[in-house]
């Protein structure tokens, strides 16, 4: 290893070593079984690379550009981020055609839906500790799948694979999950990946360690778990549970008609909500069917409609005629970005905006984008855009995109009814810097903001859930000066509400 340790993690590597020689429940000597044993929660990148069993089977970044986060491991933006462990199941020694066993451990809680370790070019091997249905899953040198046992509440732990004969085992965190049987086949000359698996198939999340060789026995797999499990603990590696409040209505502010509200008396179209660096607001003016009107500027207060603007404003003809969904700033420049959908000649098109704020004119053309797309935000950190992709009632998703449109990240789960999105630049109240707000709720109950941030994580996760009462038709989330202000589009939706506002919360 290049870096001189402490005694404190020299103590702790030694230890982990000690329980795979001499397995406290097996006593075995797990460690003389093993090709492979790489520990990405490390003090720095090339150690994480490293194999502790030797010099065979160093890992590589296989594509893209993983990040690494010391002492906790890798993580792959679910885009064309992968580490190629360097481990091909036909060149192991330990690990054999009918007697191999392999494992990674992840800090992912939420579902994966592709798998996120397998052999990259085919599917030999793979696993997933909580795929789409939410239970674990593992394929070793066949074609049988052990996808078994209850849903799981957590994807983080450790997942393996053992293939003894005709019989695979699945295992999650040392004990076995579900067993199928079958006949082997040939290993794989493909080597195995973390984040990526069976040709193009990217998964998002962090990687603490991956292990491979021969079969195991249950009391084996039990020490196995234990030993990763008590170094990766001595480390500071944990699982992020998000904390979670409910917030009480501070005030409900009444919007104007404006010129084309959904339903007169009950407030102007409410879709999104901007904030201007001069304290005024952007409101975004969707209703169903496509409209010209697109959004209006407001007093700082709400009381008062300064100016409507529409497509046609633009110069856009009817095909850009929609509804306008999550609205931007853009703090590098002053602009705004924003998404307008049931647009083109269909209905089905949706397109980025981008708007100088000082002249109000449009730059540049609309650019489309996926049609699900709703909220935005932007992230000075990397200069791009978070968008918030609407999956309904099942899960949503977040993504990174380009000031260009395009994506440069895989998909991170929200929760189902996921809307909108506002990235946090001043911390505030209970907010951090580098928090990204998430809005998600059925309507009729009570709407969440859920807040992500990096952490030690790597990528976005989940560090708070704080469910609004009485936005039960929640439409865009901004935070300024330690308030939550709630776009609550009730004149078109069911709910406790029946007019449209702005509510507002104590963050």
């Amino acid at each position: 290893m290049s870096a001189p340790y402490d005694p404190a993690r020299r103590a702790a590597i030694d230890t982990l070593i000690g329980a795979l020689l001499g397995g406290a429940t097996s006593g075995s000597d797990i460690w003389a079984k093993l090709d492979v044993v790489q520990v990405y929660a490390a003090g720095n990148r090339a150690d994480a690379l490293l194999n502790w069993k030797g010099d065979g089977f160093a890992a590589a970044t296989g594509g893209g550009d993983p990040r690494f986060v010391a002492d906790r491991g890798f993580w792959t933006d679910g885009l064309d981020d992968w580490i190629d462990t360097g481990f091909a199941p036909a060149a192991g020694v330990q690990f054999q055609q009918a007697g191999g066993s392999v494992g990674a451990f992840l800090r992912k809680s939420d579902r994966s839906q592709m798998q996120p370790v397998g052999t990259h070019a085919s599917n030999a091997v793979s696993l997933t500790m909580r795929n789409a249905s939410g239970i674990s899953a593992v394929r070793v040198n066949g074609v049988s799948l052990v996808a078994a046992g209850p849903a799981v509440a957590s994807g983080y732990g450790l997942v393996a694979g053992d293939r003894a004969g005709t019989a695979l085992t699945g295992y999650r965190n040392g004990e076995p999950f579900g067993s199928a049987s079958g006949a082997t086949q040939a290993r794989s000359t493909a080597t195995i990946g973390i984040g990526k698996q069976g040709g193009a198939n990217y998964a998002e999340g962090q990687c603490c360690l991956f292990f491979a060789g021969a079969a195991l026995t249950a009391a084996e797999h039990a020490d196995l778990y234990a030993a990763f499990a008590a170094y990766l603990t001595a480390i500071g590696v944990a699982e992020i549970v998000p904390a979670t409040r409910t917030l009480p209505l501070m005030a409900g502010i009444a919007l104007p008609d404006g010129s084309a509200p959904p339903t007169a008396g009950r407030g102007m179209g409410l879709t999104g909500l901007m904030r201007r660096p001069d304290g005024r607001w952007y409101v975004a003016n969707g209703i169903a069917g496509r409209t010209d009107l697109w959004f209006s500027r407001m007093s700082a207060d709400f009381a008062t409609i300064e100016a409507e603007f529409r497509a046609s404003t633009f110069g856009l003809g009817a095909d850009y005629q929609g509804s306008i969904q999550g609205m931007a700033l853009d703090t590098s420049d002053q602009t705004m970005w924003a998404i307008l959908k049931l647009a083109g000649a269909g209905g089905a098109t949706t397109y980025l905006l981008h708007f100088d704020l000082g002249t109000e004119t449009m730059i540049g053309q609309p650019v489309p984008i996926a049609a699900s797309d709703t909220g935005i935000a932007y992230d000075p950190a990397v200069d791009a855009l978070w968008i918030t992709r609407d999956g309904g009632s099942s899960a949503g998703s977040l993504l990174l995109y380009g000031k260009d449109g395009v994506p440069r990240s895989g998909a991170v789960a929200t929760p189902g009814g996921t809307d909108q999105c506002f990235h946090v630049a001043t911390p505030s109240g209970a907010l951090m810097a580098g928090d990204l707000l998430v809005t998600a709720g059925a309507n009729g109950a009570d709407g969440t903001v859920t807040v992500y941030n990096r952490l030690d994580y790597g990528g976005m996760i989940a560090r708070r859930i704080d469910t609004l009462v009485a936005a039960q038709q929640i439409e865009g989330v901004v935070l300024d000066g330690g308030t939550y202000y709630v776009g609550n589009d009730g004149s078109t939706h069911p709910g406790a509400r029946n007019r449209n506002e702005v509510l507002t919360y104590a963050a």
